[in-house]
């Protein structure tokens, strides 16, 4: 059984030898939140922007300096491999359960239960963000979020819809944008599944490929690339989530272990050409398609790990207590950075920045997000 469309035996027949291991998706959740952290304090996608002549005109500190911000550009990337893990997460439980082409969920359960996980700590974000809104008009803290939109702004941000205005996009809070992606992508998991039951999990890559480079050149010629247009909808971010699904197959279905190491071999061939990609002159929608294929098979390395190297190294760690409270930090370190670059732009202020957001986001998920998982979820690590 080599492909992707070939019929797996049925999950009575043939017991699960691969046990994945979910610590490793706790140390990639803090990874990617703490890259998020870095690209919004190191000044985002302006160190792409950087000439050639500036390195040749600074110190060797300063240099070091650059190239940290450099680095911290492609931060952004720790959105789409949140993606990646929530279609790995949600995928997990279904192939653990059913035979790849017999998964199925509840719909009204199944957004019931991600409508509770996700949505009560996102309102209270946003009502944090809207008093901060209203002391910055007032003048009585800068540096903070200046916007809370056209009038319809609230609305459209308590439905989860914002994302496809312009003009709401980026009120309240400029990072929300891809809570809504990602909620707008559950409202179809049931439709992803169905797809995966009728042409196989080969099918629903071959759909989210064809939607992502369809919606892309759409999106460049019509649009102009204009962040609302395409960086912010789920056409091409469903393909970050259908590569999770798919590694969710990969790691623990007996059917599909053998592709394992192919997938790693693709996805090392492919991650010079998306950093390629990311950092030359105009970066367009392909190099989504090659993250996609780098994020998968860093998952899947990953998956085999031994489990024992997430509680005693010190950097694995540190990353996976962090994803444990990725979701909160998410949530509310934009307003912490905003206030600290407001003052100056400086190493001092990037390391306050970044410590008071994790501090602050945990303080948060003890308060705010917690409360509202699951009781399996609160007792072990990586549960969606």
């Amino acid at each position: 059984m080599d492909t992707l469309t070939d019929t797996p035996p049925h999950r009575a027949d043939v017991p699960i030898t691969v046990k994945p291991r979910m610590e490793f998706i706790d140390a990639m959740r803090g990874g990617a939140c703490l890259s998020v952290v870095l690209y919004h304090a190191f000044g985002g996608w302006t160190a792409l922007n950087i000439e050639p002549s500036v390195w040749r005109h600074q110190s060797p500190m300063e240099n070091l300096f650059t190239a940290a911000k450099v680095a911290a550009s492609i931060g952004y990337l720790g959105v789409p491999l949140f993606l990646c893990l929530s279609g790995l997460c949600l995928f997990l439980p279904c192939v653990n359960k059913y035979d790849v082409n017999e998964v199925h969920v509840n719909f009204w359960d199944f957004m019931k239960r991600r409508s509770r996980r996700i949505l009560p700590p996102y309102y209270v974000a946003m009502v944090v963000f809207l008093i901060l809104i209203k002391l910055n008009d007032i003048h009585v803290i800068r540096g903070l979020p200046e916007s809370i939109g056209p009038k319809w702004s609230i609305l459209l941000h308590l439905l989860m819809l914002y994302n496809f205005s312009p003009d709401t996009v980026n009120a309240i809070c400029p990072a929300f944008w891809s809570l809504a992606v990602e909620y707008q992508i559950y409202l179809i998991f049931p439709l992803l599944l169905w797809l995966v039951r009728r042409t196989g999990l080969r099918g629903l890559l071959v759909a989210a490929f064809t939607i992502a480079i369809a919606w892309g050149r759409y999106a460049v010629l019509h649009y102009k690339g204009s962040s609302v247009a395409y960086f912010c909808t789920p056409f091409d971010f469903c393909w970050y989530f259908v590569v999770g699904m798919v590694c969710a197959a990969v790691i623990a279905s007996p059917a599909y272990v053998r592709l394992q190491k192919p997938m790693m071999l693709v996805a090392g061939l492919t991650a010079p050409a998306a950093l390629i990609y990311t950092y030359g002159p105009m970066p367009y929608f392909e190099k989504d398609i090659l993250w996609g294929v780098v994020f998968g098979g860093l998952i899947i390395a990953l998956s085999r790990v031994d489990v024992n190297v997430f509680y005693k190294n010190l950097i694995c760690k540190g990353l996976f207590r962090m994803g444990v409270f990725s979701y909160s930090v998410y949530l509310i370190h934009l307003a912490l950075v905003q206030f600290f670059m407001a003052h100056d732009f400086n190493v001092m202020n990037i390391v306050l920045a970044v410590v008071s957001s994790l501090g602050v986001g945990w303080l948060f998920h003890i308060a705010f997000e917690r409360p509202f998982m699951s009781s399996q979820a609160k007792r072990s690590p990586a549960r969606p």
